[in-house]
């Protein structure tokens, strides 16, 4: 998927009402951190077809960018329904980026994820509080 030049025109449909997560870098041409990030944005828009990716010009865009409070650039923020769910100011890796868009990406990979974690506790406590939880211990007491 490509990257898309988000104006205040075209914001409602392509961020706020994207059923996809999305990646907005809000950018300038003269902003050296900012041509760093750009190419790492790029590959993400082109690896990922489960997020859009769309990138804001502050000079040509102030609205936006006050609209967001962005005070410095590059600045990245991810929404999801319609909401600003994370934010990341500076030139990040791109790991740094992938791990933005993870932490809110699907609501049923993230209950997995709670899930084996509830789960891998209970097993824990169940191993060294057996009498606790009213089961035989796992390995005798020597």
């Amino acid at each position: 998927m490509s990257v898309q030049t988000i104006t205040k025109e075209n914001f409602e449909e392509a961020v706020l009402q994207s059923e996809k997560p999305v990646l907005v870098d809000f950018w300038a041409p003269w902003c050296g951190p900012c041509r760093m990030v750009s190419p790492i944005v790029d590959e993400i828009a082109a690896e990922r077809d489960d997020v859009a990716v769309g990138k804001v010009n502050v000079d040509e865009q102030p609205e936006l960018a006050m609209q967001f409070g962005v005070m410095s650039i590059p600045t990245l923020l991810v929404f999801k329904g319609g909401e600003a769910v994370q934010k990341a100011v500076g030139a990040r890796p791109k790991a740094d980026l992938l791990d933005l868009l993870e932490r809110h990406y699907s609501g049923k990979e993230r209950t997995h994820r709670k899930l084996y974690t509830v789960l891998s506790f209970l097993i824990w406590y169940q191993v060294y509080f057996p009498e606790k939880c009213g089961v035989e211990p796992f390995m005798p007491k020597k």
